[in-house]
């Protein structure tokens, strides 16, 4: 048994003191080693349990301590999903109580990948900024942009150019606080190039990336989805699994491959990667010194080596690479098919399990709210105000943490509650927009429904108060409009959505301002309601896919298109779901993206199809008449369809390979 991944969720319990026992349930969060949530504790057969306040202290690998302000403590360690430890309580006259702790959490079904909006993180290009330099490193802000979380974050989905290049040489892409590996993410082979890669990169606990550049460049970095923590993706440390070069040689041994050659590549034991259960690896696949121009095909061994091709080599002697997300067999070994010869890399970046997806079984479901403290009354937790407290980071509203900034907990003398006396103001005094959660138990196939009432602090700018609420598979905004409302006349509106929830023991429900100042959008009678079963829960699976090609342009091999190349300005819809197998409801789908016979130098832009292009690249061509490859996690629009955008006209191929299940 082994210490859990994240310990996230609502844990179970008891602690027997003597021949009583007291129920335990703890709300608990972990956020960069440090455990913070909410203890609950009472008479098993008495009903509700009492809030025992908030809880806060840290853990090292499966070792955890806490307290609480009302001096209980509580040590232990985690294994798998239970807990076992002391429960210690403080009387009143210092003595103290000792009581043997067990807890459970429901297992949690691993998420899948979540796309973004493609969103740029850094451009060092922008208002004249400086090339990085030779040997230089950029540092690369992930957390909180572009809808990527400040926490729970694995990796991220980036896109990494290197353009205007001082000469040739490398980028390679790390999370930030950790060791630079010996691996490489992008090459660029000429002054002046402009290249790039797609890249699955660990995000530090910091919240960022870091880049080098062996040889000078300007950087641009895209990113264009997450996983998270306890996510699908096993991320590992970049490792390199294979080497045909004598000098370096790594799981091979024998001649340069020739044209026409296929050689095995076993990821087995690489980085932990285990020799079974292993559906797909995420690899970083290099040609170098290659014979002449030609390409190259990575898939599963033992399967027939498919129509596709993952990396496209343009001349002899060339060094390029491409990711890829490779299906291997029951042994996790692949095959790699090179058309003109070249030595071959591959580097290890993480790996999906072939397991199933699915949640864990429903249990029936909780009469009334699930929502604890919903109207932010006075209770043995929660104190009352006359006017407003401001409450920060420090502190909760009985159930309800503060994670960001501060909220104000308002009383009847500011105003008139829904439900009530109690209300909050989303923005605390003196500090801006705040964020509240709590952990809400909840059960995988079942369906909740969240509703709230919403007004707005009448008392100042801007007029319009907007909020986000978060439960699930659900990230709703909403908007309210002061004008003509008091503070005796607030104008509370009801609010309300359903949603799937997380598959596990529960699901965080959060309330985000999102409007400047401190008198932001109000809150009241919060409740989650059990809607009926449901066949979905916020999870995600990994499927591989042939490869197959659903797309090619070029009238030789016309595939899934009329109408001639694309020229500058096009845009070429692509459909997914339905063709080969692959199903509606996705999250993303993987391809390899190749444009070929391109006109001039330009980009090429994958999207959503239905949703507005962004302004980010996906490939990117340096010369006419270029053909250049790059794999790309491209979200499903939902008419199943991908859109591609081309700059200055060019054909256009893709191959799926995979897809992930939403």
């Amino acid at each position: 048994m082994s210490a859990p991944t994240t310990v996230n969720g609502v844990w179970f319990g008891s602690a027997v003191l003597g021949n009583d026992q007291l129920a335990v349930r703890v709300d608990l969060r972990e956020q960069r080693g440090s455990l913070r949530g909410i203890l609950y504790m009472g008479d098993p057969g008495a009903g509700e349990l009492l809030d025992a306040g908030q809880i806060y202290g840290t853990r090292t690998a499966g070792t955890a301590t806490w307290k609480t302000n009302n001096k209980v403590n509580i040590t232990g360690s985690f294994a798998d999903n239970s807990f076992a430890g002391s429960l210690v309580i403080e009387q009143p006259d210092r003595t103290k109580v000792d009581a043997a702790l067990e807890l459970d959490r429901v297992p949690s079904t691993r998420r899948g990948y979540v796309p973004i909006t493609p969103t740029r993180l850094a451009d060092t290009r922008d208002q004249g900024g400086s090339p990085v330099a030779a040997g230089g490193t950029l540092i690369v802000p992930v957390a909180g942009k572009g809808g990527v979380p400040y926490e729970g974050v694995a990796a991220v989905v980036v896109n990494i150019t290197g353009t205007e290049a001082t000469g040739r040489g490398y980028l390679t892409a790390w999370a930030s606080g950790s060791a630079q590996p010996f691996t490489a993410n992008a090459y660029l082979e000429t002054a002046g190039q402009t290249a790039g890669n797609l890249a699955i990169v660990p995000v530090g606990d910091d919240g960022y990336i870091k880049v080098f550049s062996q040889s000078g460049t300007h950087l641009v970095v895209d990113a264009f989805g997450w996983f998270p923590a306890d996510s699908i993706l096993r991320r590992v440390e970049p490792q390199r699994a294979f080497d045909t070069r004598p000098e370096s040689a790594v799981g091979y041994s024998g001649p340069k491959p020739g044209p026409g050659t296929t050689v095995t590549a076993s990821v087995a034991g690489i980085a932990g990667i285990p020799a079974s259960g292993v559906a797909a690896v995420v690899v970083n696949i290099t040609a170098t010194d290659a014979t002449a121009a030609g390409y190259i095909t990575a898939w599963a061994l033992g399967a027939p080596r498919p129509l596709t091709a993952n990396l496209n080599v343009e001349q002899t002697g060339q060094t390029i690479g491409n990711l890829a997300i490779v299906p291997v067999n029951d042994a996790s070994a692949m095959d790699l098919f090179s058309q003109s010869g070249t030595h071959l890399i591959v580097d290890v970046l993480g790996w999906f399990a072939d397991e199933p997806v699915g949640g864990p079984a429903g249990r029936l479901p909780a009469a009334g709210s699930l929502v604890r403290d919903g109207s932010f009354e006075p209770s043995t937790s929660v104190q009352p105000t006359l006017g407003f407290s401001t409450i920060d980071t420090r502190a909760t509203i009985g159930s309800w943490m503060v994670v960001e900034g501060a909220v104000d907990h308002v009383g009847p003398n500011s105003g008139e509650a829904f439900d009530g006396d109690h209300w909050v103001d989303l923005n605390g005094n003196g500090y801006g927009p705040g964020v509240i959660e709590q952990l809400v138990p909840t059960t995988a196939g079942r369906r909740y429904r969240v509703s709230f009432q919403m007004s707005g602090n009448p008392n100042g700018a801007p007029t319009v108060k907007e909020l986000e609420v978060g439960f699930g598979d659900q990230l709703r905004r909403y908007t309210f409009d002061v004008t003509g409302h008091t503070n005796d006349d607030l104008g509370w509106t009801e609010v309300s959505f359903t949603a799937n929830p997380d598959c596990g023991s529960s699901t965080v429900l959060s309330f985000r301002s999102l409007t400047p100042g401190d008198k932001g959008p109000n809150i009241d009678a919060i409740r989650v309601l059990d809607d009926g079963p449901s066949d979905s829960c916020r999870q995600g699976g990994y499927r591989a896919v042939g490869p197959v090609r659903l797309l090619d342009t070029r009238p030789e091999s016309v595939v899934g298109y009329e109408g001639g190349k694309p020229g500058a300005g096009a845009e070429v819809r692509v459909q997914i779901s339905g063709r080969e197998g692959i199903p509606t409801g996705l999250a993303a789908v993987v391809v390899n993206l190749t444009a070929t016979a391109a006109d001039d130098a330009g980009f090429v832009t994958a999207w959503a199809s239905g949703t507005e292009r962004p302004f980010t690249s996906s490939l990117n061509i340096d010369r006419p008449g270029q053909t250049r490859p790059n794999h790309a996690i491209v979200p499903v629009g939902q008419d199943g369809a991908i859109t591609l955008y081309t700059l200055n006209g060019t054909h256009l191929v893709v191959d799926v390979f995979g897809y992930f299940t939403g």
